[in-house]
């Protein structure tokens, strides 16, 4: 649909730390109270007509593994920012 609208995807991710991982089929994660959270927006995949669709695909998962490390990272620091 993306493709053919030319809508720019955005991927983002949603980390909190510390976390409880549920043991359920997606491992939803549930944080403490207090947790450290943070919300990272990823590079926009702006889809044209030369990309087939996994093309697509993999930039977007590369964008979104990028900003969930990021994510994760900032999630996990320490003290204040």
């Amino acid at each position: 649909m993306a493709q053919r609208t030319k809508a720019p995807i955005l991927p983002y991710a949603i980390v909190s730390a510390p976390r409880r991982r549920l043991n359920t089929w997606d491992g939803f994660r549930i944080p403490y109270p207090f947790s450290r959270g943070a919300l990272v927006f990823g590079e926009a995949v702006i889809p044209n007509d030369e990309d087939d669709r996994e093309t697509l695909r993999q930039k977007l998962e590369d964008n979104l593994k990028a900003a969930m490390e990021r994510a994760e990272n900032i999630a996990q620091k320490k003290g204040r920012s």
